[in-house]
C-alpha cells in the first residue's frame, strides 16, 4: 500500500513540476501527462485504462457536428476513425472523439438518435425516447451548459449542441466495455469553463463515474455518450478504442477539437 501511495505522490509531483501554479483545475492522483498545450488549457492525461482530455472552451474550437450527410435522406455516412482523421483533420486539429448515438445495425449510413447542432447550424432535430441530457456551447464559444432532458428551445443561441444520456441510465454499470463521458468544470463560475472528455477502455460505468467525481465534476455536469465499440479517440498517432482492440465499428458523427489559431 505504501508503494502505491508513493507512486501516486510522484505522479502528482510530476504534474506540479510541469504546470506549477498555472492550472485552473486539480489533477487527481495517479494521472500521467500525455500531452499539454497553453499551460494546460488543452491537456491529455492517462491513468491505467482511462484517458482524459481537458479543454478550456474559450481557447479552442470544439465542433460537435462533423458529419458526412447522405444526399437523399436523413442519414449520415459512417466512416472508420482513421478515415475521419485522414480526411477531416488539418494542422490545427488536436483530437477527435466519437459523437452522437446511432443505429449500429445499419451498414454504410444511419440516422442519428438525438439532436445535433454545430457552427450555428442545426443538423438533426429528431429525438429517440430516453432519459437525456443536453450539452450546449454558447456565448460565442466561451461558455457551456449541461441541461436536463432536451427541449427545442435549447437550440436558440447555441453554437454547438449535442444530446446524450443521463449518467443514471443503466448501461451495464458493472460490465467492462468501452465508455465515453463528457463532463464540465465551473472553475469559480456559474457556467462551465472547461470540458473534459473521458474515454475508458474496457471499464465499468461505476468506475468511470467515480473518476469524473475525482476530477471535481458534479453529477449534474455529466453527459454519458455512446460507448462499447463506438467509444473511440484519436490524438495524433495515439488511437484509443474503448473495447481495447482496433474496432471495425464505423462512426457517423465526430467531435473535433482544434486550435483556434
Amino acid at each position: 500500500m505504501k508503494k502505491l501511495v508513493l507512486i501516486g505522490l510522484m505522479l502528482v509531483g510530476l504534474v506540479s513540476s510541469v504546470f506549477g501554479d498555472t492550472l485552473e483545475y486539480s489533477v487527481p492522483p495517479g494521472y500521467q501527462i500525455v500531452e499539454s498545450h497553453n499551460y494546460g488549457k488543452f491537456a491529455v492525461f492517462k491513468k491505467d485504462n482511462i484517458y482524459v482530455t481537458v479543454v478550456k472552451i474559450k481557447d479552442y474550437d470544439i465542433n460537435f457536428g462533423l458529419v458526412h450527410k447522405a444526399s437523399s435522406s436523413n442519414s449520415f455516412y459512417k466512416h472508420y476513425m482513421n478515415t475521419w482523421w485522414n480526411d477531416y483533420s488539418n494542422t490545427k486539429t488536436l483530437s477527435m472523439f466519437n459523437g452522437q448515438f446511432f443505429n449500429v445495425t445499419t451498414f454504410s449510413k444511419t440516422p442519428l438518435s438525438f439532436p445535433l447542432r454545430s457552427n450555428w447550424n442545426t443538423i438533426v432535430t429528431q429525438k429517440d425516447p430516453g432519459n437525456l441530457r443536453t450539452l450546449k456551447i454558447y456565448n460565442n464559444n466561451i461558455e457551456a451548459q449541461i441541461l436536463y432532458d432536451y427541449n427545442s428551445d435549447y437550440l436558440k443561441n447555441s453554437k454547438e449542441l449535442i444530446v446524450g444520456l443521463n449518467p443514471n441510465v443503466d448501461k451495464g454499470k458493472n460490465i467492462k466495455t468501452g465508455r465515453f463521458y463528457i463532463g464540465g468544470l465551473h472553475t469559480n463560475s456559474s457556467t462551465l469553463k472547461y470540458l473534459l472528455f473521458f474515454i475508458g477502455v474496457s471499464n465499468t460505468q461505476y468506475n468511470m463515474e467515480n473518476e469524473l467525481y475525482n476530477w471535481n465534476i458534479l453529477e449534474q455536469d455529466i453527459v454519458m455518450m455512446d460507448g462499447s465499440g463506438s467509444a473511440q479517440m484519436r490524438f495524433g498517432n495515439l488511437k484509443v478504442y474503448g473495447d481495447g482492440i482496433p474496432t471495425y465499428r464505423r462512426l457517423p458523427n465526430i467531435i473535433r477539437i482544434s486550435k483556434k489559431y
